[in-house]
């Protein structure tokens, strides 16, 4: 059994001892006081505690029973954007570091624009990639960017 059931049945426990607590303790409320007020708001506010408790103990019990089974297969998604033929990637965001293939990289294909980013315009710290073109020699620096 796995962690999560156990803590279902954990806190349905601790939900039936709490049920069994308040069901004892409004007999102790009930004596407080002879006014019909009270004994109407009491009997009330007893008998939402109770009914709020049991909705939670059920809530408990279904999650408990329905943990361990499999629902149906969803939709399948739509398929992604396919890269050159005999080549499985379409941007220069590759495994290896020292390989970069110059033929099929999104900012030689024309898709995207890389502009470098600055640290206070003295060292490049990366790339922005964008549709849209900049204007040429635009600079962007970060401002307070964390570490």
């Amino acid at each position: 059994m796995n962690f999560d059931k156990m803590s279902y049945l954990f806190w349905s426990v601790i939900v039936l001892i709490l049920m069994l607590g308040a069901g004892i303790f409004s007999n102790y409320g009930n004596k407080i006081s002879t006014d019909k007020n009270f004994q109407a708001y009491f009997g009330w506010y007893i008998g939402i505690l109770i009914a709020n408790l049991f909705n939670i103990l059920i809530n408990l019990i279904f999650h408990f029973f329905m943990k361990d089974i499999e629902g149906k297969r969803g939709l399948k998604g739509e398929p992604g954007k396919r890269g050159l033929e005999g080549k499985d990637d379409i941007c220069f965001c590759i495994r290896d570091k020292d390989y970069v293939n110059e033929e099929n990289n999104l900012v030689n294909n024309g898709i995207a624009q890389a502009t470098p980013v600055t640290d206070d315009g003295t060292e490049k710290i990366g790339t922005l990639l964008s549709k849209r073109g900049f204007e040429q020699g635009t600079q962007f620096r970060t401002v307070g960017a964390p570490n």
